[in-house]
């Protein structure tokens, strides 16, 4: 499975449960380092930010982990979320449910909430 259909599946869902349409950044040369993939308002206004990623083997997983890309990624998601934006990376649908759900408790008991890293470990 590519990113797009995961793409697609995540920002069908989120406006679906929650109203909220998600834009999809197409980064160039002159773009900004990191950018999430995508980007929208939550209904209560809070900026949601999603770096989606297609479902990783373990040693993918390992080696992004590694990676100057993900150091880029997780630096400019940690900026919005320090900001007070939902900021996550994903690659299923239930890991934004799953990070949505994370922060909002996270809210509620005045703990400072962070980039959510929800990547699924592959079996290879």
């Amino acid at each position: 499975m590519k990113e797009t259909p995961v793409t697609k599946k995540i920002r069908e869902h989120v406006l679906k449960k929650y109203g909220t349409t998600l834009h999809k950044y197409h980064g160039d040369m002159y773009g900004e380092t990191g950018v999430a993939d995508l980007f929208g308002t939550m209904p209560d206004g809070r900026a949601i930010y999603i770096e989606v990623k297609k479902p990783f083997t373990k040693s993918e997983l390992n080696a992004f982990l590694k990676s100057d890309r993900y150091h880029n990624q997780r630096t400019w998601l940690e900026r919005e979320a320090r900001l007070g934006a939902i900021a996550m990376f994903a690659n299923q649908v239930e890991h934004v449910d799953n990070s949505i759900a994370l922060f909002y408790e996270n809210l509620k008991s005045s703990i400072k909430s962070g980039v959510f890293l929800n990547l699924d470990k592959g079996t290879s």
